[in-house]
């Protein structure tokens, strides 16, 4: 139970996942996440395995690779912030707007920093060096996994509901506004906090 309650907190927690999450509802409804949140969630849940089972090391080791990682991850949100910025606003929920594609959810997380910490904590809290690494590692990916989807489905339900509440065309476009600023906040302070830290 204190993983499970650990990992919701962690993930319902706003990130750029989430966020983006958040802006997709706003534009086509929260159905219209599923591919992105299943493979978030996918690949969230990997790297927590890969985490637990240590073979995700080398990775977190060589200083070149994380830092690579860090930039790509940051320059890429940011371009998704400005795009988010600069979206034509349309006052209806477009089933045929553009969404964010399964890839992109897979390629976030692998550059997102805060995946990897959550994967990094989850593995030294939860994870028992005394016992068999392949069923922890299993048991700790899939608890994940199973979270991961309804809290991208929150925050996609919370952007469809906004709508109720913006109802202007400015009302909206600053909501994208305030969105990418978010986004860029979270993206870059996490990567200044990981260059202190």
């Amino acid at each position: 139970m204190p993983f499970a309650l650990f990992a919701f907190f962690a993930v319902i927690t706003p990130g750029p996942t989430n966020l983006l999450a958040l802006t997709q509802g706003q534009h086509a409804g929260w159905r219209s996440v599923w591919p992105f949140a299943l493979a978030s969630a996918l690949a969230a849940s990997s790297i927590v395995m890969l985490v637990v089972l240590g073979l995700a090391n080398w990775l977190l080791d060589t200083d070149w690779i994380r830092l690579s990682l860090a930039w790509a991850g940051t320059l890429w949100l940011t371009w998704l912030a400005i795009s988010l910025a600069r979206a034509p606003v349309n006052l209806e929920a477009d089933p045929d707007a553009k969404l964010i594609s399964w890839p992109t959810g897979l390629a976030l997380q692998v550059v997102n920093t805060k995946t990897w910490l959550m994967a990094v904590t989850i593995s030294s809290l939860f994870a028992d060096p005394a016992q068999p690494v392949l069923p922890q590692a299993l048991h700790l990916a899939g608890t994940f996994f199973s979270l991961v989807i309804p809290a991208i489905f929150c925050w996609a339900w919370l952007g469809e509901s906004a709508n109720r509440w913006l109802h202007s065309v400015s009302q909206h476009r600053w909501m994208n506004r305030l969105l990418a600023l978010a986004l860029l906040v979270t993206v870059w302070s996490a990567l200044v906090a990981g260059q202190i830290g």
